[in-house]
């Protein structure tokens, strides 16, 4: 028997072998590995720059708690972005510029106590979500465990709102399935989004679908102002003057998500003084029926206390 001839053979199969596992799952060696891009231990992090597109954002760490320009931060929102960084899955790889353009893009840059620890830009585009370092000739697609159908863009946010405190609502556009506007000038209206992410709207008193009617991207644009809504104070009725205590609300506001979950506001004038003009730029808001009052600065509120006249 010639060994060496079965020897060869075997090594020639072994060789045939491993490349067929390295072309059906290319991004698997060493090359690809997107660990370096991810921060590992998160305990060790003191500080989170967040590059957007329009805003940049600085985190810092003072004991447990998060900080941005000596504001403090919702703690729970910047640790839920540190886990989630730490646990991405790496699914795919494809060339960086084959998911360009992208819908959304935000670097995130991670620092020690001397030294920057890991960065990426995260990106979501139509194909799905991927990572990639700044002189990445590959992105690399990510999913996060057990939120496989979570937008993970609420998570990788350069919204400094979304790491607010005070936050009564953050949904996306996509999130929303039903809206309800009622001004008190102005007709009302209801907005009705399918799974499919087309969009009707009916008149409020009639019930006609007048969709044809109005512009689709000022209602669209309706549907982003529920990304986040945030309070200023929360205000008991017994710290309100008499005449402070509004009684007709000048919008109602209603909104359902996919899920079935729901939210009302009921915005009124805020009078501080029976003596002054109502205030220009905070509103009061019973939120989902609350005993109390929540103040909420009317830039948050804008297109949601319009009558139908504005969207046509």
């Amino acid at each position: 028997m010639d060994y060496r001839k079965y020897k060869w053979l075997l090594i020639g199969t072994v060789i045939v072998a491993a490349a067929l596992i390295l072309l059906a799952q290319p991004w698997k060696g060493k090359k690809y590995d997107i660990s370096s891009l991810l921060p590992d231990d998160t305990g060790s992090i003191e500080r989170i720059r967040v590059n957007g597109i329009y805003d940049t954002l600085i985190f810092v760490k003072k004991d447990t708690l998060w900080y941005s320009g000596g504001e403090l931060m919702y703690t729970r929102s910047v640790n839920n972005l540190l886990l989630a960084a730490s646990h991405l899955q790496k699914s795919s790889i494809v060339p960086r510029q084959d998911i360009a353009p992208y819908g959304y893009s935000v670097q995130f840059r991670f620092y020690g106590k001397k030294k920057e620890l890991s960065c990426f830009r995260f990106a979501a585009s139509e194909a799905g979500y991927y990572i990639f370092g700044d002189q990445s000739e590959y992105a690399y697609g990510v999913e996060l465990s057990g939120y496989e159908d979570y937008p993970l863009e609420k998570i990788f946010s350069s919204n400094a709102d979304h790491y607010r405190k005070h936050q009564l609502i953050s949904l996306m556009p996509s999130e929303v399935s039903e809206v309800v506007v009622s001004p008190i000038v102005g007709r009302s209206f209801l907005v009705r989004q399918h799974t499919d992410h087309s969009i009707d709207v009916f008149d409020g008193v009639s019930g006609e679908n007048i969709t044809d009617a109005l512009d689709s991207i000022k209602i669209r644009m309706l549907l982003s102002y529920f990304n986040i809504i945030r309070f200023g104070d929360k205000i008991e009725q017994g710290e309100l003057s008499p005449s402070a205590i509004p009684e007709t609300p000048i919008s109602v506001i209603s909104v359902k998500d996919f899920e079935g979950n729901a939210w009302k506001f009921e915005v009124f004038l805020w009078t501080r003084d029976e003596n002054e003009a109502p205030d220009m730029f905070e509103s009061l808001v019973i939120f989902n029926d609350s005993k109390e009052y929540y103040s909420i600065n009317y830039y948050y509120l804008d297109l949601l206390m319009r009558g139908l006249k504005s969207y046509q």
